[in-house]
C-alpha cells in the first residue's frame, strides 16, 4: 500500500493529546468523604471499575479516530497491491481549469496569459498517463 501524502504521518504526535487529556482529568478529581467506611468496598469493586474501564475505552477510541484521521489524509492508494476485485481500478480525470476573466486578459509579450496558460496545460497533457 502507498500513501499519496506520507508527510502527513508527522501529525501522529497528535496521538499524545488524548493521552495528556487522559491524565489530566485523573488528577482532577473530587474527593467525596463518607461518614460511614462500610460502603466504600461496594463502591470501589463496582463503580470505580467500571468508571475506568469506560474512561480507558473512550482513551482508545479518541486515539483510533485521530489515527483514522491522519490516515484517511495521508491518501493510501491500493493499486496493485490488493485483488483486482478488492482494488478499485477506475480510470482517473485530469481536469484543467482556466480562469477567462478580464484580469487574464492582460499581454504579456506577443501573448495574453489565457494563451499562454492554454499552451502550457496542452504541453502538460502528453505527460499524463492515458
Amino acid at each position: 500500500m502507498n500513501f499519496l501524502n506520507p508527510i502527513v504521518f508527522w501529525l501522529l504526535g497528535f496521538i499524545l493529546v488524548p493521552i495528556i487529556i487522559h491524565f489530566i482529568n485523573q488528577y482532577n478529581s473530587k474527593k467525596l468523604r463518607f461518614s460511614t467506611v462500610r460502603f466504600l468496598k461496594t463502591l470501589e469493586s463496582s463503580s470505580i471499575r467500571r468508571f475506568r474501564l469506560k474512561e480507558l475505552l473512550l482513551l482508545f477510541i479518541r486515539i483510533i479516530i485521530i489515527i483514522l484521521l491522519i490516515v484517511l489524509f495521508s491518501r493510501p492508494v491500493t493499486k496493485g497491491f490488493l485483488p483486482d476485485w478488492i482494488s478499485s481500478n477506475q480510470e482517473t480525470m485530469s481536469l484543467f481549469i482556466l480562469d477567462n476573466s478580464a484580469s487574464m486578459s492582460k499581454s504579456n509579450d506577443d501573448l495574453s496569459n489565457v494563451d499562454q496558460i492554454k499552451s502550457n496545460a496542452i504541453a502538460i497533457l502528453p505527460s499524463i498517463n492515458p
